[in-house]
């Protein structure tokens, strides 16, 4: 399980993210537990140990599992802009990687490359909430034929995308036409006509 492509091709799409945006309210009760856990050195923080505990709590525990856990911590973690000054960062998990965490152990925990992640990252989760949050896991209605607003993002994002392209290739167009003329201007106008 590498890490960007993991990202691009399983983690981040809009039925993982319609999941995470449903259950937005128990992630931050849980991010917030965690962050309360016993094995921090530091209670503001969540470190790998909690989440280790946390996936021992539900079920998921011995040998296997626990380096299951730990590599779902490291491949979650984003890179460190200054290593000494902010190492403890290695250390110390943010909420957005606790969300790639979760994509990630139902990875691990749930092989089968044919179950989509979200399906996988559901049942973790129901676990999870039940367990920490004493609730039940919102599962996303995608059937009412409204778009998402991660639906109309993507459009959006999208559309820059091609309006950028398309820019770019008007200036590079342009810059040519000026440094052909700049050349020779007769030879310029009869080239680009």
């Amino acid at each position: 399980m590498v890490w960007q492509p993991f990202r691009e091709n399983r983690l981040w799409n809009l039925d993982c993210d319609d999941l995470f945006k449903a259950n937005k309210h128990f992630l931050e009760k849980i991010y917030t537990w965690l962050k309360k856990g016993s094995k921090s050195k530091d209670h503001s923080c969540v470190c790998m140990m909690d989440c280790i505990n946390l996936m021992g709590m539900i079920g998921i525990s011995g040998t296997d599992n626990e380096k299951k856990a730990a590599l779902a911590f490291g491949l979650s973690k984003m890179s460190v802009v200054d290593e000494m000054a902010e190492f403890d960062n290695y250390n110390h998990m943010k909420k957005v990687e606790m969300y790639e965490f979760f994509g990630r152990m139902s990875e691990l925990f749930y092989p089968g490359e044919y179950t989509p992640l979200n399906k996988k990252i559901e049942r973790l989760l129901a676990q999870v909430i039940q367990v920490i949050c004493k609730g039940e896991i919102v599962i996303p209605s995608n059937d009412d034929g409204i778009e998402s607003e991660s639906d109309c993002e993507d459009d959006l994002v999208q559309d820059f995308m091609q309006e950028s392209y398309d820019q770019k290739l008007q200036d590079e167009a342009e810059r040519k036409r000026l440094e052909l003329e700049a050349l020779n201007p007769t030879e310029a106008a009869i080239t680009l006509d």
